[in-house]
């Protein structure tokens, strides 16, 4: 499987209109791909120019960055940027968590409220 980081060449974008998670590293992305496959990583929490264009093309975006001052200082930095451009919505973590610590049932329970994930069958 190749994992879709945001650093390298796009191959293929995904459909405008699905809603896009972006959470920090390759282990977020890993663990959030599980049970919903548009997801995205910058690889870190300081975010480019270049990176936040990329993030531009999608109509919706859910930030998921981890549930600490980087993450909450890149949200802003999503936020402000995309606010003329696309939906943007924030969930939130449990104070000190990352999305590649979180169960599967919880991780459902959470990006359920944003996004269509279907039922989750473990």
């Amino acid at each position: 499987m190749a994992v879709p980081t945001m650093s390298g060449p796009v191959t293929q974008s995904p459909p405008a209109k699905t809603p896009g998670i972006l959470v920090e590293s390759v282990f977020d992305l890993a663990r959030v791909y599980e049970i919903y496959r548009n997801v995205m990583c910058p690889l870190t929490a300081s975010l480019s120019s270049r990176k936040i264009d990329r993030i531009r093309r999608l109509d919706h975006v859910v930030v998921m960055f981890d549930a600490d001052r980087a993450g909450d200082q890149a949200w802003r930095k999503v936020a402000t940027a995309l606010r003329n451009d696309c939906v943007v919505e924030k969930v939130s973590l449990p104070e000190g968590k990352d999305p590649g610590e979180l169960s599967i049932p919880y991780l459902h329970k959470l990006l359920q409220e944003v996004v269509d994930v279907g039922v989750l069958a473990i």
